[in-house]
């Protein structure tokens, strides 16, 4: 596997009537500008051997190889900082007193840094076909995010490193009651190690910055649950359990680890963005009306509640939903015609908690879901 990406890019905050002199393009009306030209290549090798010992008990192993390659080059800020003179190794110096600005701004070479490495990840699975209908199986797997650069213009900013995470997860799949019941499921321990964070915090940087905090672990359970009840009426319903929490301390600023004081989130804090419950049932009915297949389907969706971030002082907590949707349609030969009404309770549920982290409320924001929907549907086949 090889894949090259190259993301050119140029952000600017326009203010139509600010004086041009304080432009970051030259004789524009630009106060803010990113431009930056990321390119981020990776590489891979992978592959995998499956073996069968006997009719009941089979075997799979599998490695990948991967290197990573993250180049940033580019410039973001104020026309401040462009603002200086070259020194005789051509590297830009700023000086907001003394200096001249130096368009384009991105030539200053304020963002230039690379990141590279590489290594391996593996995974193994034992099934076991305990009868007919059920499958027993084990697994251990690793994934992994490559690591990057930091966008940030701050000095001695470092680059961050891969983050992996380790899967012990002990399942079933079964097929019961002359085919009429599917029931999977499995249970679960992620081991979350060295893992990447963004961190918003203005006394360092205005933009979100990047870092390899700590390790998580969650524990868990899922399964999956379909039975057709009759020839036109199936259910279904799928749920998990999920129980993350922090390994480490974790200080917000490295130098209030190194100062002795309380980590923003002690060892066993709730990870964010995690609920302990999550589950969805649908019930679907088929049958005919006339002479054309139509059906009805009612489902509900519950998702527990959960945090929105991982410092304890700031963070908030985001309430437990139940959305309900329903749904109804025909088909006659090459078309179909749909009805649908999401969210049919008109539940007004926060989704996302946003709190821009400069101190400030009036930028702080609760992400609702979406209201009532209703809508038809139709489609044609060709």
């Amino acid at each position: 596997f090889w894949q090259e990406q190259e993301h050119d890019f140029d952000l600017q905050w326009v203010v139509p009537d600010m004086d041009p002199a304080t432009s970051v393009i030259e004789n524009g009306v630009t106060t803010w500008q990113t431009y930056q030209i990321r390119t981020d290549q990776d590489d891979a090798f992978f592959g995998e051997l499956s073996y069968d010992f006997s009719d009941r008990w089979s075997a799979t192993i599998g490695a990948r190889w991967f290197s990573y390659d993250n180049e940033l080059y580019g410039f973001n800020g104020f026309l401040g900082h462009c603002t200086g003179f070259y020194d005789a190794d051509g590297n830009f110096v700023e000086d907001r007193v003394n200096g001249t600005p130096q368009y384009p701004c991105f030539d200053t070479r304020i963002l230039d840094e690379t990141t590279d490495g590489d290594d391996t990840s593996y995974k193994g699975n034992v099934n076991f076909q305990a009868t007919d209908d059920v499958m027993l199986y084990a697994t251990y797997s690793e994934g992994f995010r490559s690591g990057g650069v930091n966008r940030a213009r701050v000095p001695d900013i470092e680059t961050y490193s891969p983050d992996w995470v380790k899967n012990h997860e002990l399942g079933w799949k079964s097929t019961l009651a002359d085919g009429r019941v599917r029931f999977n499921g499995a249970v679960y321990l992620l081991d979350w190690e060295d893992f990447q964070f963004g961190i918003l915090d203005f006394s360092i940087s205005n933009l979100t910055i990047i870092r390899n905090v700590g390790d998580a672990e969650t524990v868990g359970a899922e399964f999956d649950l379909t039975w057709a009840a009759t020839d036109n009426f199936m259910l279904t319903m799928a749920g998990s359990y999920n129980q993350s929490e922090l390994q480490t301390d974790f200080w917000l600023v490295e130098d209030d680890r190194v100062d002795g004081l309380p980590p923003d989130a002690p060892t066993g804090t709730a990870m964010p963005y995690v609920p302990e419950l999550q589950w969805t049932g649908v019930g679907r009915y088929d049958f005919d009306l006339g002479t054309m297949p139509a059906y009805a389907q009612l489902a509900v969706t519950y998702t527990g509640d959960q945090w929105n971030d991982l410092q304890v002082s700031d963070r908030v907590k985001i309430d437990a939903y139940t959305l309900v949707a329903f749904a109804a349609g025909i088909q006659r030969n090459s078309w179909s015609l749909d009805l649908f009404i999401d969210n049919l309770t008109d539940e007004r549920a926060a989704i996302d908690h946003f709190d821009p982290g400069w101190g400030a409320t009036f930028d702080t924001r609760t992400i609702p879901n979406r209201p009532r929907t209703i809508g038809l549907r139709f489609g044609q086949s060709f």
